[in-house]
């Protein structure tokens, strides 16, 4: 059987469906563990240590 043909744009929305569906399963797991993931400020933080080593 032939993998069905797509267009750019189907390949991009499916690449963009999946890896927000790979990011929202990792926020759910990350809540029923109890852990926090990082936002914004928690990896501009990690930079500016790593910055002033």
């Amino acid at each position: 059987m032939k993998d069905p043909v797509l267009t750019k744009t189907e390949k991009q929305q499916a690449y963009v469906k999946e890896s927000l569906t790979r990011a929202m399963q990792e926020v759910r797991m990350a809540k029923l563990n109890g852990q926090k993931l990082p936002d914004a400020r928690d990896l501009l933080k990690v930079k500016k240590e790593k910055k002033c080593r």
